[in-house]
């Protein structure tokens, strides 16, 4: 191949720009009839709410495009997503002419065979025309392009690249290689794309140099020190994004941690940018094909004819044919499950297709063979024919594709989510905060904001979200969302997640129903003492439902559901397409809350309207509502009028179902994803799943639900899981009352008996718990049935002999009864018995269970851990965790957990262990004390003065007491926090630390400075080892003036003052300081 580019003719460039122009013209003229006019539901809809301003920014990504984003957001053209919509469109429409040039300019300087360069400007442009129509027409490209999508910015730049390079091989001049070198750094910055295009581009870079004769490694390395100069703007984007809130709400203190976030998030992004499954289909579909050609091209579109090149064409074609008509193995189809536009897929299949356009006409019309190339007659007629067979079908199967692909590419196909996003802010009212699932979040902020609304939400899909939850915090400050005495509490649930926080706001705000709605969580209003009622894709909550008994619900909401069902148009199959399966959730979701209308006119005794709603909802929203199909059935065993005449119908769908069903659907998941079934049974086990969940007033709720269902002689199941509630609560009282009421409605209730009997040990009343013991034997007179209970109370009065044996007892005549193995092997414990315990006990009782993942066997796993000692403490933690998560209820399993936590020093699983209990507990002594303390430590002094207030007014224990003394001393509350370091000291006067804590408040107080040596000294007394005691020694003897002991106390710390953190060596160097100025401190 000869150097330098060949000389363009003047009517070469004119047609260039004229088809170039054309086909832009054609690709914008295609995407403003089909523009979304609205947030396309998906990714687009998240990019515009969040580059807009609405949602936080966690890092700056695609920083070019999204400061253009912005920009746009903050004009007042059109509406916000035409105009930001519009955006992609014009990013798109120019990369179609800027695609034409870049393989109009490949095809002709790579053909300079003699016979078949008179033909080079004309095919060029024919390939130019079929890979810019391909590109344009193309699914993924198509979509990017009528609605915000970063993709057709990213594929923008990438061509504007390969275009400078054009430019500078016309023109040579420096300026475009310059240009060249910069974006290629911007481009890394911007998307990772540019990382694996980045040895295309150096190919191409020295194909051009070379065609020029100016390749050399100077100037390559020059090239490449100006590409990492365009890096900087790494840097430029990070102290950007320093400058704002989000920054801030995340942590980032320097430009560098920012950027080390974006590097962490781009290469798990090039990591995850193919599929895990399919991914070598889709290489296949779209790499192979374009480097097969790129490497093929050389030779093939130089009159080359052989039967190997012929196989080698053909079957690109057929991959190329294959991906731009959307079979089942093209990128868009493989890539369309996961919500993925792979624009840059297709801009290869489309160069790829123009090639092959390119090759196949040569073939057509080069007539004479190659010079010095020997070519069979056959083989000269094969490729006569195969251009003739394959060109011009290929042009129409590019036209084909793009008619067809117009029908998926339609911008109003997600308009159902803001026409969805509109309706719930039509009924919103004067309600500003709404608890939300993410479904259609995007949407409602951005309705809101064209509409001037107020709204906030809380989504429940972040609820563990460090990054949600710092922003969550800040905004119910600015917006004094709770009172100054109740904010730092309220913020330090929101630590924990949006739901904890969620179910203490409605807790505690007795208004909050004129505050709030629910989209799809009504769980929540019970919470707050409230029903919930449906308001078409919400749920509100009142006090009181019978004013609702004269309201023409049904009616007001079959019109509704007839506007609707247009919009979210049901779909006779399943489909892998995003947007339908988000238009199917919302429909499934409409069904969802029709269904708990039926369970409301079903309490507001409207039957006749309950079953209608309950018979609409299964024949005509969503057939697959299970609890649908239950409420019928249960409507019908109960008798109702309505249901009677359909009941064998119904019974043979219920059958029908169970017979037929593929899955198990737990309790909870079905009244979430499908609504509430109107039976006591399922209402008495939902509570219980909301009480494990953390959610004590909905568990009451729906377990006194239960209860009022069922005639009294049938409750007593129901009374029990309300007792397990209130005991999982901590509530000792209400469980007591209400076993007792068991009784009284049944004297001879034995799991009553057992229930005061328990709770009477837990509280150290031995002798009650024996008489209820007593009584219980009496009930049921089978031996050994209560041979557990009565070792508990031989273990509290340290009987282990009368223990074992009745443990002993309780497994020869229960051997399959793993709580008393468990209890016997803590007797033989105690008994210092171990290995009796490893190699009969723990077998045995693994045995029995078929499998050691018990919670019996795991809990004695433990405690045999923590028998060997120290170096075992990690075990028997690990076997203390794998029991709580089998027995989420039993909440002395967690104390352990946290109490080793603490013995091993392990403040990160301490924090994570303390979390998870108190989002099921916000109570919780012990999880609230390591809370504190650990803030306490980094200085979080108003998060640490709420969290040991909790454990204090829940247990007050003398380290939690000390604790929130200390806080209080440095937040200068010298009077509080003297009157808890005495309550300290009352409980525990062995407590070193108190007794230090007392000198310190006493001498910042200005205060009894002898009390305060006094006590000072008490604390050396008790533990000589802690440095730091004795610099609050020399401290208050400064302070008193007694410069000499204060010396000598200095000069005893000073000889050990290695042991002292960098904090306290600069409080000795002060002291000493002071104390050789002679001067009070």
């Amino acid at each position: 191949m000869a150097t330098g580019f060949k000389e363009i003719s003047s009517q070469k460039r004119k047609t260039d720009f004229l088809l170039a122009t054309g086909l832009s013209l054609l690709a914008l003229a295609a995407y403003a009839l089909t523009l979304s006019k609205g947030a396309y539901p998906g990714e687009s809809a998240r990019l515009m709410a969040t580059y807009s301003g609405l949602t936080p920014l966690e890092l700056p990504l695609h920083p070019l495009w999204g400061s253009i984003v912005s920009w746009l957001s903050s004009l007042s053209v059109f509406t916000l997503p035409v105009r930001l919509n519009l955006f992609s469109t014009f990013c798109t429409v120019i990369a179609v002419g800027l695609l034409y040039r870049l393989v109009t300019f490949l095809i002709h300087e790579l053909i300079y065979e003699e016979y078949s360069i008179e033909y080079a400007a004309r095919v060029s442009q024919w390939a130019g025309t079929v890979a810019a129509l391909a590109f344009m027409f193309s699914v993924p490209v198509w979509q990017a392009a009528t609605r915000l999508q970063y993709q057709s910015f990213n594929m923008l730049l990438a061509l504007a690249a390969a275009s400078l390079l054009i430019s500078y091989a016309a023109t040579q001049w420096r300026v475009f290689l310059v240009l060249f070198a910069l974006l290629q750094g911007v481009g890394v910055v911007e998307s990772v794309m540019f990382i694996p295009l980045a040895p295309m581009f150096l190919v191409f870079l020295v194909f051009v140099l070379w065609k020029n004769g100016q390749l050399s490694l100077q100037r390559i390395a020059w090239m490449g020190l100006l590409s990492a100069a365009g890096l900087s703007l790494y840097y430029f984007a990070a102290r950007g994004f320093l400058a704002t809130h989000d920054a801030e709400a995340l942590g980032y203190a320097t430009a560098m941690d920012v950027i080390v976030a974006v590097w962490k998030t781009q290469l798990h992004e090039l990591r995850s940018g193919l599929p895990r499954v399919n991914w070598l289909i889709l290489l296949l579909m779209s790499v192979v094909p374009w480097l097969a050609a790129a490497f093929a091209a050389f030779r093939a579109l130089n009159n080359e004819r052989s039967w190997s090149q012929y196989i080698l064409h053909l079957t690109l074609t057929v991959l190329v044919t294959l991906g731009l008509c959307n079979a089942a193995v093209s990128p868009w189809e493989i890539l369309k499950p996961l919500g993925r536009l792979p624009v840059w897929a297709y801009t290869l299949l489309a160069m790829t297709a123009g090639y092959l356009v390119a090759y196949w006409y040569l073939l057509l019309k080069v007539e004479r063979p190659r010079r010095g190339h020997a070519t069979s007659v056959l083989t000269k007629q094969a490729g006569d024919w195969l251009g003739l067979i394959v060109t011009y079908p290929l042009i129409v199967i590019v036209v084909f594709a793009s008619i067809i692909n117009a029908l998926e590419c339609r911008g109003e196909r997600g308009a159902f989510a803001d026409r969805c996003a509109g309706a719930i802010l039509d009924r919103l009212g004067s309600r500003t905060w709404f608890v939300t699932d993410g479904t259609l979040d995007p949407h409602l902020q951005i309705l809101a904001r064209e509409r001037g609304q107020e709204l906030n939400l809380l989504c429940l899909q972040n609820d563990m979200s460090p990054f949600y939850l710092k922003w969550m915090s800040e905004q119910i400050e600015r917006k004094t969302l709770f009172p100054a005495s109740e904010m730092q509490r309220m913020k330090n649930t929101l630590a924990l997640g949006i739901l904890p926080f969620i179910q203490d706001w409605f807790a505690m705000d007795k208004e909050i129903e004129k505050k709030v709605a629910v989209f799809g969580v009504p769980d929540f209003w019970y919470t707050a003492g409230l029903t919930p009622v449906p308001e078409f894709f919400f749920f509100s909550g009142v006090r009181d439902i019978q004013p609702l008994k004269e309201v023409p619900l049904f009616k007001t909401y079959m019109a509704f559901w007839k506007e609707m069902d247009t919009i979210l148009a049901a779909s006779k199959k399943a489909s892998s397409d995003p947007t339908v399966r988000h238009r199917l959730h919302l429909r499934r979701h409409m069904g969802f809350v029709a269904n708990n209308l039926g369970v409301l006119l079903e309490d507001l005794n409207r039957e006749d309207d309950a079953f209608a709603v309950y018979s609409y909802v299964h024949d005509s929203i969503d057939p697959e509502n299970i609890s649908v199909l239950f409420n019928r059935f249960e409507m019908a065993r109960r008798g109702a009028a309505s249901a009677s005449a359909s009941k064998e119908v119904i019974e043979r769908e219920l059958k029908d179902f169970v017979a037929n069903l593929k899955q198990q659907y737990p309790l909870w998941s079905l009244s979430r994803y499908y609504g509430y079934v109107r039976s006591p049974e399922l209402f008495a086990r939902l509570g219980w799943g909301w009480a494990l969940s953390g959610q004590t007033g909905a568990a009451l709720a729906g377990v006194s639900r239960a209860i009022n269902l069922l005639p009294t002689d049938q409750r007593n199941s129901a009374m029990q899981t309300m007792a397990a509630i209130y005991s999982l609560a901590d509530d000792k009282n209400k469980t007591q009352a209400i076993y007792q009421d068991m009784i009284k409605n049944d004297p001879n209730n034995r799991s009553a008996m057992l229930g005061l009997a328990r709770l009477a040990v837990q509280e150290g009343a031995l002798d009650t718990a024996k008489k209820w013991l007593e009584q219980a034997a009496k009930s049921d007179d089978t031996r050994g049935t209560l041979g557990v209970e009565w070792a508990v109370i031989h273990l509290m009065n340290n009987d282990l002999d009368r223990a074992r044996l009745a443990l002993q007892e309780a497994t020869d005549l229960q051997p399959k009864n793993l709580q008393a193995w468990a209890m016997l092997a803590m007797v033989q414990l105690q008994q210092n018995q171990t290995d009796d315990i490893e190699t009969v006990v723990l077998p045995k009782m693994e045995k029995i269970a078929g499998t050691t993942d018990n919670y019996f066997i795991q809990i004695t796993r433990a405690q045999v851990a923590l028998k060997k000692g120290k170096k075992f403490q990690r075990p028997a933690r690990e076997s203390f965790v794998r029991a709580s998560m089998l027995r989420p209820d039993i909440v002395g399993v967690k104390d352990m957990i946290l109490q080793l936590d603490i013995a091993m020093n392990d403040q990160e699983n301490a924090a994570l262990h303390a979390r998870q209990v108190l989002r099921s507990n916000r109570k919780h002594a012990l999880a609230n004390y390591v809370m504190g303390s650990l803030r306490l430590q980094e200085g979080a002094y108003g998060e640490a003065e709420d969290f040991l207030r909790r454990s204090v007014e829940t247990s007050p224990s003398a380290a939690a007491l000390n604790d929130l003394a200390e806080v209080l001393r440095r937040i200068r509350k010298f009077d509080e926090a003297e009157k808890h370091v005495r309550a300290a000291l009352a409980l525990s006067p062995d407590l070193y630390v108190a007794w230090e804590t007392l000198a310190v408040v006493l001498l910042e107080a200005d205060r009894d400075l002898n009390e305060a040596e006094q006590a000072v000294r008490k604390s050396i007394e008790l533990f000589n080892e802690d440095l730091r005691v004795r610099i609050t020694l020399a401290r208050i003897l400064l302070k008193k003036g007694e410069i000499e002991r204060t010396r000598e106390t200095i000069r005893q710390v000073k000889s050990r003052q290695s042991e002292l953190t960098p904090f306290d060596q600069a409080e000795l160097a002060r002291l000493s300081e002071a104390a050789s100025a002679n001067r009070k401190r």
